[in-house]
């Protein structure tokens, strides 16, 4: 269910619902590729790190 912003109630089906939250999670990490390379990289630089051990 959505609220529109004329205050109407709206029935979603989960696709849409999926898109839609996919959209917000876009705007909020608008660096998200950014970020998982620096995530890859930190494990790369741990994996490397343990092997030394």
């Amino acid at each position: 269910m959505a609220m529109q912003e004329d205050g109407m109630l709206r029935l979603a089906g989960t696709g849409e619902a999926a898109r839609k939250g996919r959209d917000l999670l876009r705007e909020l990490a608008p660096n998200a590729t950014m970020d998982r390379q620096l995530a890859e990289d930190l494990i790369a630089e741990r994996r490397i790190e343990a092997e030394h051990e």
